[in-house]
């Protein structure tokens, strides 16, 4: 019995309990209990036979006779293994049937981890999706704006985000999907699901760098320059814009993407 309460104390020690492992380990203690370690080892040795007697015709017709003990040693030391052959089969068939049933209900559980995290995913794209198209038509009408009085040196960036009520900049919400998805659930994901969340990911960083362009500007003196000097400074906010929407634009077109691999659930792999 101290096999069997150690080996179930390790398994529930070390977070690997599942019934039917402990039924298999459990059986394996008692069976070991059932036969001691020196009674085995006397039964194994008592069947080996003496190497170093000379041959005798005698003794060996001697051992034959159904009351020779050493004939007795050997057929109970075959019995004492076959016993153990027969009684570990069940023990090895449950262990294997418990990791199978076991391996079976993780997978189902990473199935549905994964599920969940793209849908909730999906979900923080369609929002982001909708601020960005709320915003981009007021980031046009600013572009228009600063073309138009481009070679208007008598004008500022102020004054065109006055006329346009600003051009701003999208709040986007950014789940880290790599750390809400435990490793077996990642690797059911396929390649072409992968490498899309990863496009979405590089965005992001983009973004966040164009942005970081552009607040010195924005908030300095700059935004506020006219004539020649401010001239400059619309030609290169210009151009900041023609790259920053494109960025949003295919931020948006990603999104999209995403839904319909998550909607058709396009994204185990085969």
């Amino acid at each position: 019995m101290f096999w069997s309460c150690g080996i179930k104390t390790a398994f529930v020690r070390n977070g690997y309990y599942n019934q039917g492992r402990l039924y298999g380990v459990s059986f394996l203690g008692l069976l070991l209990t059932h036969f001691p370690s020196h009674t085995f080892i006397k039964q194994i040795f008592s069947m080996t036979p003496d190497l170093s007697s000379t041959s005798n015709p005698e003794a060996d017709r001697s051992e034959k006779s159904p009351d020779n003990p050493i004939r007795h040693r050997r057929e109970n030391g075959k019995q004492i293994l076959v016993k153990i052959g027969l009684d570990m089969v069940p023990v090895i068939a449950g262990i294997l049937v418990a990791l199978f049933v076991s391996n079976v209900q993780q997978n189902i559980l990473d199935r549905k981890l994964l599920a969940s995290t793209l849908q909730s995913l999906s979900e923080e794209f369609s929002q982001n999706q909708k601020v960005i198209e709320s915003l981009l038509p007021n980031q046009q009408r600013f572009l228009d704006t600063l073309r138009f009085y481009m070679n208007d040196k008598t004008y500022s960036l102020n004054d065109m985000s006055i006329k346009t009520n600003g051009m701003g900049t999208p709040q986007l919400q950014s789940t880290n999907w790599r750390a809400s998805l435990s490793n077996n659930s990642f690797r059911l994901l396929n390649f072409e699901t992968i490498k899309l969340l990863s496009q979405i990911e590089s965005l992001y960083r983009e973004l966040e760098d164009q942005e970081g362009l552009m607040y010195p500007n924005v908030y300095g003196p700059p935004w506020f320059k006219t004539g020649s000097e401010g001239w400059e400074y619309r030609k290169g906010v210009d151009a900041w814009m023609i790259s920053y929407m494109g960025n949003l634009n295919e931020l948006v077109v990603l999104y999209k993407e995403f839904e319909d691999v998550v909607r058709n659930e396009k994204y185990r792999r085969s």
